[in-house]
């Protein structure tokens, strides 16, 4: 394969340097063209892509400067090296600020000018390289912890990426141990808040008179043990996302304050008398049937239509179909990530499973019964926990426990 032909643009006002630079960049390899001044320069780089711009400094219509500006303002811009007969260390300093590769003075011989157009080009290519690479690990990385085989888990997965790009509430509901927060984190990292912090609180796990002063703050002094100013979510969530975990769980009084602040993007602080701003995306999950909660009166029907404006429905594994062998199924990586640290070798066990098999656990309860077992570092022979489908662990040895799996029904080798 040939080597790649380095374009260049040649931005020079003295013709007979100008002449005599083309010709011997052209025998060096190089496919150059040539602008006499700095608007015909800026009008080269809107007009054509290129990999590197020699520039001189002091040109009529527009300076060296002026080129070099609107170069770095392009999507594609090229690595501008300028040249200059009189310049100076601050000239210099400036145009290393503005984004200039290099800077280089008159007279420069040829072959320094083919080096460093070569290095201008071989960092562009490095930048180009990176962005190609960031690219494709962002695509890869959309659901890190999910990784399904399941069509109708690949059909959430692709809602999900079209509500990320929404700013609009999210209510993602499904039994627990389904993988809500893992959606959650998934429509977060795709959206255009991905820059923002992701802050998340369960509703269910703290107590509601604590519940408010971790979702507003409070005040010093606002009540016994204040003693300190401190920051709820919703303001430590600034411009980025709140997910809130069980969100049907919240009691009536906190469910008005919650529908206040998302309303007006603003509210106070527990024992505050000062409004606070603040701009959040708010996704919430629930393993209720929300719907029944509104019409039995548990839960505020205004407040339901403000976090259900965008609606992602997990179904249970139980009723998760299957195109593959489960191990590619919707869980995340088999065990705790100590357990994989601890047992580097082991595979996932569910990827001998039937693949008809319906999973009647919930999977955390399942990855629990696993990893135990495998982390406890016990000796000896003892019976495993059986899985659904008849497998057990093979044996415990030591502390790197779990050597391999076995499909017979006793377990013992």
């Amino acid at each position: 394969m040939s080597e790649t032909q380095i374009k260049v643009l040649l931005a020079e006002d003295e013709r007979n340097l100008s002449r005599i630079l083309e010709t011997q960049l052209r025998k060096r390899g190089f496919d150059v063209a040539v602008a006499a001044d700095g608007r015909a320069a800026i009008d080269a780089l809107k007009a054509e892509e290129f990999d590197v711009a020699l520039v001189d400094l002091v040109m009529p219509e527009v300076d060296g400067i002026g080129v070099l500006r609107e170069a770095m303002g392009l999507d594609a811009h090229p690595e501008v090296v300028i040249v200059t007969g009189n310049g100076t260390v601050e000239t210099a300093i400036a145009a290393m600020k503005l984004g200039a590769y290099d800077y280089l003075t008159k007279p420069c011989r040829v072959a320094e000018l083919d080096m460093v157009v070569r290095r201008a080009f071989e960092k562009k290519k490095l930048a180009q390289e990176n962005i190609r690479l960031q690219t494709r690990l962002s695509r890869r990385e959309e659901f890190p912890d999910i990784v399904t085989a399941s069509p109708n888990m690949e059909e959430i997965l692709e809602l999900a990426r079209k509500v990320a790009a929404s700013d609009s509430a999210v209510l993602i509901s499904g039994e627990s141990g389904t993988g809500k927060e893992l959606v959650a984190r998934a429509v977060h990292r795709l959206s255009p808040r991905s820059e923002g912090p992701l802050t998340d609180i369960n509703c269910a796990a703290i107590q509601e008179n604590l519940l408010e002063s971790e979702l507003f703050g409070h005040e010093r002094g606002a009540f016994t043990g204040a003693m300190t100013r401190k920051l709820g979510l919703f303001e430590l969530a600034d411009s980025g996302t709140l997910f809130m975990d069980e969100i049907a769980e919240l009691a009536p009084r906190l469910q008005s304050k919650l529908l206040r602040a998302l309303e007006a993007g603003e509210f106070f602080r527990v024992g505050g008398t000062q409004k606070v701003s603040t701009d959040i995306r708010l996704l919430a999950a629930t393993n209720r049937n929300i719907d029944h909660e509104v019409a039995e009166g548990n839960f505020r029907e205004d407040l339901y239509y403000r976090i259900n404006t965008l609606t992602i429905t997990i179904p249970p594994l139980s009723a998760t179909s299957w195109s593959g062998s489960p191990s590619s199924g919707r869980v995340r990586r088999f065990g705790p990530r100590t357990c994989r640290e601890i047992l580097p070798g082991v595979r996932n066990p569910m990827a001998r499973a039937p693949v008809s098999w319906a999973n009647p656990y919930r999977w955390k309860t399942w990855s629990g019964r696993i990893s135990r077992p495998s982390c406890s570092g016990r000796i000896g022979t003892k019976a495993a926990p059986r899985t659904p489908w008849g497998f057990r662990p093979r044996r415990y040895i030591g502390k790197y426990a779990l050597m391999g799996w076995s499909d017979r029904a006793d377990g013992n080798y």
